[in-house]
Formats: C-alpha cells, structure tokens, sequence
C-alpha cells in the first residue's frame, strides 16, 4: 500500500531548517478542545497518540518541543511526563516569559509556535516573526508582541510599527509589546515602578519604566 506524503514549498522547507524549538499550547492542540465531564464532575480530556508520537518524531529531527500550557493537573503532567517533554510550564496565562525562559536554557533567540487557530483568534493579538505579513483590522487588535528581540530586524521592525500606528488607540508598553490602549481592564502594581496591564482577553502585558511615560501620557493621569 503507498501512502501519499504531503509536498511543501521548497522555500517554506528551506526557512524551516533553522527551527530549533517549537513551543506548544495544550486545550485544541495537544487536545481535541472537547471536555468530558465524569460523574463526580472532574473534567477529562483525550489526547491524540498521534501527536505525541510527533513530538517524538520533533526531537529525533533536532527540534525541541516545548509547552505552555495555562492549565495544570496531574494527569496533564503524567501525559506529558509520559512523552519524555523537559521544557514544561504549567498554570501560565503570560507565556512570553515562559517562552523567553526556555530559549534562554536552550541557548536560542527565535521558535516556532504552534497555536489553536481559533484560540488565536479569540486572543484577538498579532505575533510578529520574521519575514511575515499580517494585515488587520487595527480596532480588532488588542496587543502586539514581538519575540526575539535580540534580532536587530525584529526590534527595528517593531519600533517602525509603533511610529506607524494610530498614537490615539495603541501605545508602547514594553520593549517587546504594544497594545490597544481601549482594551487596558486594569493596571496592577508589581514592583521598582512596574506594572501588569490586564487585557480584556485575560492575557497581561507588563508595562515598563522605560515606557510608563507614554502611557500615562496617554491615559492623562499618573500611574
């Protein structure tokens, strides 16, 4: 019996040979998204062998899968355990920091990740990478962030992007971030003049000193 293999883009495969690491989500990607509920009302879910037999096949080809994942239970992590995954952050809503932690071990700069398309889309953001494109409707946006930013042509990107956008809606927040200033829920205090911005998508942004000039410019009132 042949089996037909898929065929891709020999550019696509020729960008493709750099990815070292390839970060992972869990609900509707390691997961069909669905819950079943039991008796005594515990929730389950159910893994595809398919795509844990993928990650293994990742780290054989020198990719190393990583996942962030905002849940946490123990049979989440005897799965995962189960598939031999090292770099694993449970219960982690903000997962720039999570990621940048992981390249950091692993000595990297740049990843691949891979998303729920409608998780993406509910979360309403615009991940910026190298060589890509998007085109949005700006009032459908609510944060803009950028990875890797030890890649000059990523921070110029994105200082370019910040002096195009509309100053009255978005604002630089971070080096790394800038949001939509309409969907700011609330500002809570971390620590030395530092603040989270919490999103009306429940992702938060931190605001830095460099940056809480602006948006206190912006919102007409300190912080």
């Amino acid at each position: 019996m042949s089996i037909a293999l898929p065929s891709f883009d020999p550019a696509l495969l020729l960008r493709a040979q750099g990815v070292r690491v390839a970060f992972f989500d869990v609900d509707g990607v390691l997961t069909d998204g669905g819950l079943l509920i039991g008796e005594s009302g515990e929730a389950l879910k159910r893994f595809n062998t398919l795509d844990g037999h993928g990650l293994k096949l990742l780290r054989r080809a020198g990719i190393e899968p990583a996942v962030i994942t905002g849940r946490d239970s123990p049979p989440l992590r005897h799965r995962l355990q189960a598939l031999g995954l090292i770099h694993v952050h449970y219960g982690t809503e903000d997962k720039q920091p999570a990621a940048e932690q992981t390249l950091a071990a692993l000595g990297l700069d740049e990843a691949t990740p891979v998303l729920d398309e409608s998780q993406r889309k509910a979360n309403e953001e615009c991940v910026l990478s190298r060589d890509q494109n998007h085109q949005l409707d700006p009032a459908d946006v609510i944060r803009l962030k950028a990875f890797g930013l030890r890649d000059a042509n990523l921070t110029s990107a994105l200082n370019e992007l910040a002096d195009r956008l509309d100053p009255r809606r978005f604002v630089r927040v971070h080096r790394s971030a800038i949001v939509n200033i309409e969907s700011i829920l609330q500002l809570e205090p971390i620590s030395h003049g530092e603040f989270d911005a919490v999103l009306r998508n429940g992702a938060r942004t931190r605001v830095s000193r460099t940056y809480r000039a602006q948006l206190e410019k912006r919102l007409g009132q300190p912080l």
